[in-house]
């Protein structure tokens, strides 16, 4: 039997991670696989098996965030970038996955298989309520044909402000941005991931590992922002919609919907995808020219969902945004 154990990350093992994750990853961006190892540290830690030699041979990434669940509010944490050595699948896969879940931890994008092995083990599972967005425009099909003739991602040109309705300005500064009390924004929705001016700096603002761009709009009482960045989904570019929030007025999402549509339209891409598990998103998402498709999250541990819940969680929250 091979000798191995499974525990917590902590910082000693910083640079054995990073040339792990180097290692197994594949061809992932240098500065993201540093800053996945920098966000490992927290209170709920990465996960790792190592060997009896004390080498990393399998790990689970976390980054923390909170959320307000049904007015309580909760440190959780979102999973992405699970590996495990073949060699030790079979003796020590099951005592992983029960490592990764006695956390509260959340996720999107779990396949079929990985959904009855959680069910067996009596997760809490959330599913009916959030969904994979698709939106195409009169430029899908060029973008099909820049898949063959000329793949690759391209850069977008992002203009200063977007009229639809309401005037978005694009923002540096998260001081620009208002922010509700604690940085949650939506009270009608059962789990509101928490959107707070840290959130926004740190993981958008001053990342530099993907190229975001940031749009916001304030008036009388009225607020929101939202966060796109080109991606090549399938070969074909796509405008992620990669996060969202909207405070005072639900009309709102249409406005930052239109225009995000409007700069799909003006760089000639001919799809916006977004994840989203709230009401109003799916309304906006409603027309024939949309694809929706369940995007099979869950929630662990000590959060209670149901099938009629609603959570404020888009593709930031998960390796929706990372994987492209």
């Amino acid at each position: 039997m091979k000798e191995f154990k499974i525990i917590p990350y902590n910082s000693s093992y910083k640079d054995k991670l990073y040339a792990y994750l180097k290692r197994i990853s594949g061809n992932k961006d240098d500065n993201y696989l540093k800053y996945c190892v920098d966000k490992s540290d927290s209170e709920i830690p990465s996960v790792l098996v190592v060997n009896g030699e004390n080498q990393i041979v399998g790990c689970h990434l976390f980054f923390n965030t909170s959320l307000m669940a049904k007015g309580e509010e909760k440190n959780v944490a979102w999973g992405h970038e699970t590996f495990l050595n073949e060699d030790y699948r079979s003796e020590a896969g099951v005592e992983f996955v029960l490592a990764i879940n006695s956390n509260n931890t959340l996720g999107i994008g779990y396949t079929d298989i990985n959904l009855k092995i959680q069910k067996k083990l009596k997760q809490n599972v959330l599913m009916e309520t959030i969904f994979n967005y698709f939106h195409l425009n009169i430029f899908f099909p060029l973008g099909v044909l820049e898949k063959y003739l000329k793949p690759g991602l391209k850069p977008i040109k992002t203009p200063p402000s977007i009229k639809a309705g309401v005037e978005f300005r694009q923002i540096k500064d998260v001081e620009d941005v208002f922010i509700p009390e604690k940085g949650y924004w939506h009270k009608n929705v059962d789990f509101d991931l928490v959107r707070d001016k840290e959130y926004i700096k740190e993981r958008f603002l001053d990342n530099k590992v993907f190229n975001y761009t940031v749009y916001e709009y304030h008036n009388n009482g009225e607020s929101c922002y939202f966060v796109v960045r080109p991606i090549s989904y399938r070969g074909i570019p796509t405008l992620l919609l990669v996060d969202y929030r909207f405070y005072g007025n639900p009309q709102l999402m249409s406005k930052i919907f239109k225009a995000v549509k409007k700069l799909a339209m003006s760089n000639f891409i001919g799809v916006i995808q977004t994840t989203g598990g709230m009401k109003e998103i799916e309304d906006v998402f409603k027309s024939k020219f949309c694809i929706k498709r369940p995007a099979q999250a869950m929630i662990h541990k000590s959060l209670k969902p149901s099938s009629s819940d609603y959570i404020s969680i888009t593709p930031a929250d998960s390796d929706v945004d990372f994987n492209r």
